[in-house]
């Protein structure tokens, strides 16, 4: 960090989107006073690492053989089953 730059909340409130780069894209703090007395710490935040999301191929294995025949089963006559049928058509 470079150090700790102080504003006045006036100032403060007059510059903020520069002040906010500054903490951003600067590294620094900032102490924001009011009638001298700290009022306000600014810190860039500490962002976590996002999750991969999950590809299809990371689940490939999961399902055993007999789910596997029986949803391969099950797919196969629900392609021959007319638009608009219902289990009872099977």
């Amino acid at each position: 960090m470079n150090g700790l730059i102080t504003y006045s909340a006036t100032n403060f409130r007059d510059n903020l989107f520069e002040i906010m780069n500054q903490v951003y894209y600067g590294n620094k703090q900032v102490l924001v006073t009011k009638n001298n007395k700290p009022m306000v710490k600014l810190v860039k935040p500490v962002v976590e690492a996002k999750t991969k999301k999950k590809s299809i191929l990371d689940f490939a294995g999961v399902m055993d053989d007999e789910t596997y025949k029986i949803m391969k089963d099950v797919i196969k006559k629900s392609r021959k089953l007319p638009a608009r049928a219902t289990p009872v058509d099977w």
